[in-house]
């Protein structure tokens, strides 16, 4: 008897948009966790990658880091996983140069407390959890059935938001899945439905401006942040903004 096989749901990850990730930078004090927040957003890493990122693992001539023992599917990072390379982005090189040069030690990123090990991935999570409620961006989404708050970005988002950019600047979804070391396309498939900027156009083309009633657009026009329209005309009116006739003209449409 064959099998049909029901694919799950798969739900369309949140991520950072631009003005929320200037806001992140802006926020960030720290250069520890300015470098792992370059590294998830910049290059796509997961946490635990970042933590056990040696040294040795970057190399700036060809501008290309490589994660060793990275995750598998339903595996965790320590014993069981595999290697990928990941360029680097031109712009973040400077900086991680600069923090190369300062730090001793194999790991990028070393424990406070333990000389030689690396930075765990709860103290990093811990410095990241500070950061997004600095920036406002520390939301509850709901709650899970043990009762624990789901927040609705984790230290995972900067990794889902590298990879709607780069969809969306390359429109490669082949290239996406190399970066992120996906080993199946339809887990980075999912992307392209958090994106999908020719869509977008489509649908401004349908809607464009030319097909909204002129009165939508007198009231665009004159409703700006302001409970009382009439009182924005007035105003307008006794600026020059606006002639008496053109005042009476949209009194009329918002009395309507």
């Amino acid at each position: 008897m064959t099998r049909i096989r029901i694919p799950q749901s798969r739900k369309i990850p949140n991520v950072f948009n631009k003005e929320q990730l200037l806001e992140i930078f802006k926020t960030i004090e720290e250069p520890d966790i300015m470098l792992a927040v370059l590294l998830g957003s910049f290059c796509g890493l997961r946490i635990g990658e970042i933590c056990n990122l040696k040294k040795q693992d970057i190399d700036f001539s060809r501008m290309q880091l490589k994660v060793v023992n990275g995750k598998l599917p339903g595996k965790t990072l320590a014993g069981h996983g595999k290697d990928r390379v990941v360029p680097i982005p031109a712009r973040i090189i400077p900086l991680i140069q600069m923090w190369f040069n300062l730090k001793n030690g194999e790991y990028l990123l070393e424990s406070v407390s333990l000389a030689g090990k690396p930075i765990t991935t709860q103290h990093l999570f811990k410095k990241y959890k500070l950061m997004l409620k600095k920036a406002n961006l520390y939301m509850i989404d709901k709650q899970n059935k043990s009762g624990n708050n789901i927040a609705r970005y984790n230290f995972h988002t900067l990794r889902h938001t590298y990879a709607t950019m780069l969809w969306e600047k390359t429109g490669d979804i082949y290239a996406v899945k190399q970066a992120l070391g996906h080993a199946d396309l339809d887990v980075t498939m999912i992307y392209t439905h958090i994106s999908d900027r020719s869509l977008q156009k489509k649908v401004n083309s349908a809607f464009e401006t030319g097909i909204i009633p002129s009165r939508l657009e007198y009231k665009k026009e004159i409703i700006k942040n302001s409970e009382n329209p009439a009182e924005v005309l007035k105003l307008r009116l006794a600026k020059g903004e606006i002639d008496i006739n053109r005042f009476n003209e949209l009194t009329k449409l918002i009395s309507k």
